[in-house]
């Protein structure tokens, strides 16, 4: 058996998957968008993780290979608030700016990228602004 990042799994598909493994520790999460119809495509996916010491936000779309979003890695783990390190994200984020949804996808992927941060962090669903949720 031989053990590769998960990324080259998508990149060379003669791999099989038998299994994963992840490092202990942290917070993540994972939410996605999909037409509304039963089993219709996704929109987006995207997936957050988070330790003490780093950062993790990677996308995927129909027809695409997931990606990490580094800027927006280095945003949230610099202590930017959810909806700034979001806004980096739907900046960073390659799209087919001819497809007519390409605005649409940046705006999935941005409301999907401050939503899965702020679960991440305990904060408050309307605390945009670095300020941690009053658990006492």
């Amino acid at each position: 058996m031989q053990r590769i990042p998960l990324a080259d799994l998508f990149i060379n598909h003669n791999f099989l998957l038998l299994s994963l493994n992840w490092t202990p520790g942290g917070a993540a999460a994972f939410g996605k968008v999909a037409v509304r119809a039963a089993g219709g495509p996704n929109i987006a996916s995207v997936a957050v993780r988070r330790t003490a010491d780093s950062a993790a936000v990677a996308v995927g779309m129909p027809g695409a290979v997931p990606t990490r979003l580094r800027s927006a890695e280095k945003c949230w783990l610099a202590g930017e608030s959810p909806a700034e390190a979001a806004a980096q994200a739907a900046a960073e984020l390659t799209v087919d700016e001819e497809a007519s949804d390409a605005c649409h996808r940046r705006a999935v992927v941005a409301a999907l990228v401050r939503r899965l941060i702020v679960q991440c962090e305990g904060r408050a669903a309307d605390d945009e602004g670095g300020r941690q949720r009053n658990t006492a």
